[in-house]
């Protein structure tokens, strides 16, 4: 009577095959991240767009003044639609240009799911680190930003009235829409305490290392400083990610509506204001 002979693998030969398995995977999974990132990034350039678009709509109702960061609102308001991001007295852009969108997500990048609602900045002159000094039309000081405050006092002397130096925007003021920065990637939720050279940032993120995977750009203009400051250093920081968030880069709407993913390092700080003047740092 014959016998089939079974012949079983060695250990030899489960080992090369594990081994085979290993090299595959570890040459897979970098292109597997590499493809979920790169539609992370179509994304969210997706909702750049929407962004862009609802703001032009926005200027459109508004005889052409520019969405400002915050409006300022005199009386009680709805706070739950849209979500109410600072407090009842307050109108967030997001909430400003919700009507247009009827989305509150499209604020939320696709991979800072952590940041609800503030994926996104705005090229804006804030309270605490604004451009180094004024433009004055004669070639001096740091120009106007699109997203300039303009809010009023709900109580006290002068309510209604802005804030001296704050003043609506309009579109005509700026003299390259295609090259003017609206937006961009950003998460405004930590405040920077008023740095403007990417090394001090660099130096914080040191110093407090609990707190470094999460200590990003916030949304002022004064992301302009620490990336001209920063220079290639800002491509490949890797304590403070937020700058090239998307392959080394980061997504920017601009003025006319066009959005686009540019590298740190070649952002012209020309780019950051309404008169296209270079963007000094202090």
């Amino acid at each position: 009577m014959l016998r089939r002979s079974i012949r079983a693998f060695t250990l030899i030969e489960l080992l090369v095959v594990i081994a085979i398995i290993a090299i595959l995977a570890a040459i897979l999974f970098p292109v597997f991240a590499q493809a979920r990132n790169a539609a992370r990034k179509t994304s969210d350039l997706s909702n750049m767009k929407q962004i862009l678009n609802a703001a032009t709509m926005y200027t459109q109702d508004y005889d052409e003044v520019l969405c400002g960061p915050a409006l300022r609102v005199c009386q009680t308001i709805d706070v739950a639609s849209p979500p109410n991001l600072w407090n009842g007295r307050w109108r967030t852009w997001p909430e400003l240009l919700y009507p247009y969108v009827k989305n509150m997500d499209i604020f939320t990048s696709p991979n800072r799911a952590d940041s609800p609602y503030y994926g996104y900045g705005m090229n804006v002159n804030s309270s605490n680190d604004d451009f180094p000094t004024a433009w004055d039309g004669a070639g001096n000081g740091g120009g106007t930003p699109p997203g300039n405050w303009n809010n009023g006092h709900c109580v006290g002397a002068g309510v209604g009235a802005t804030s001296p130096g704050q003043s609506a925007v309009h579109l005509a003021a700026s003299v390259a829409p295609s090259t003017t920065i609206y937006f961009h990637n950003s998460n405004s939720t930590i405040y920077q305490e008023g740095l403007n050279k990417w090394a001090d940032l660099e130096a914080l993120a040191v110093t407090l290392p609990g707190e470094a995977a999460s200590l990003e750009i916030d949304g002022s203009e004064t992301i302009a400083q620490l990336l001209l400051t920063g220079g290639s250093a800002v491509d490949n920081s890797v304590r403070i990610k937020e700058p090239h968030r998307f392959s080394g880069g980061l997504n920017i709407g601009f003025l006319d509506s066009h959005a686009k993913w540019h590298k740190p390092s070649s952002i012209k700080g020309e780019w950051w204001s309404l008169e296209q003047v270079p963007q000094g740092v202090e």
